[in-house]
């Protein structure tokens, strides 16, 4: 399983507007569909530069260090996200009844799962 012509349109794209969150979205989602969870990190990280108050690439980091087996830092990541917006789980379950929140959910549903497994054992 490749890259899909919208990743590589995506890839041009952020050739001359390095800052285009669309298109940096669909290379991590890209990248994490292929399994390539250390390479999307690169670009979540970008992701947060440009829009730091944005939860969703804050989960995203999370669950890329959760697929990477570093718990640890997941777990940190996870509870300072909890500490700024408690109603977070509330938050994404509710975002996981609307057709674009379903979407997201997918990919952060591991995570909020992994966290609150992380909760019952700490």
């Amino acid at each position: 399983m490749g890259k899909t012509e919208e990743e590589d349109r995506s890839e041009k794209i952020l050739e001359t507007e390095p800052r285009n969150v669309e298109a940096l979205k669909v290379i991590v989602h890209g990248k994490m569909r292929i399994g390539k969870t250390k390479a999307a990190v690169e670009y979540v990280e970008r992701l947060i530069d440009i829009e730091p108050k944005e939860v969703e690439w804050r989960l995203l980091q999370a669950l890329c260090y959760e697929l990477t087996g570093q718990l640890s830092k997941a777990k940190r990541l996870f509870k300072e996200i909890l500490k700024k917006r408690p109603l977070l789980l509330r938050d994404l379950h509710v975002w996981g009844e609307l057709e674009e929140g379903l979407k997201k959910f997918q990919v952060l549903g591991i995570s909020v799962l992994t966290f609150a497994l992380f909760e019952c054992s700490c």
